[in-house]
């Protein structure tokens, strides 16, 4: 490879340029519209439940955690745990926290890790939709926690 090029004809026909000049194969690129429908679903179910934490006056995360426990055990996850943090600040006296191994091919382990707790909105007259019901624009979702942190959270469930 030449500056991260392939060398020939027919690999360039394997291969996309990205931003930067790197390379990155076509088909996993082209597939990531498959996921489109799911990721947008997902990302609208989890913005439209606020999870924000105590030190931000909020009750924390439950309701998001909730479904998100539904979520994944509707997708076939089986080794779902949950890890309660206790904290006397929010309603239920705990944080949830919740993990899921998916049995892989190797024995190494990948982890995948995001958060659900968001931050207040801010100055509500600076949003021009309402932040806790997702807004699609094009490729663009919009919506309080979508990129802090539940793009992680997605990612993890359709990897």
């Amino acid at each position: 490879m030449r500056n991260g090029c392939p060398p020939d004809a027919e690999a360039e026909q394997r291969f996309t340029a990205c931003p930067r000049g790197n390379t990155m194969p076509v088909a996993p690129l082209s597939s990531l519209d498959s996921f489109r429908d799911r990721v947008v679903y997902i990302q609208r179910e989890l913005t439209r439940r606020p999870a924000l934490g105590p030190e931000n006056n909020g009750t924390g995360e439950t309701e998001k955690a909730a479904w998100l426990l539904d979520f994944m055990k509707g997708i076939g996850l089986s080794e779902i745990r949950e890890h309660p943090c206790p904290d006397d600040r929010v309603p239920d006296g705990f944080r949830p926290n919740i993990s899921a191994k998916v049995p892989g091919k190797e024995r190494r382990t990948l982890w995948l890790i995001g958060h659900m707790d968001v931050v207040p909105v801010g100055d509500r007259s600076l949003w021009k939709t309402d932040p806790f019901e997702l807004t699609v624009d094009g490729d663009y979702v919009i919506g309080r926690g979508v990129e802090d942190n539940q793009q992680a959270i997605v990612t993890g469930l359709v990897a």
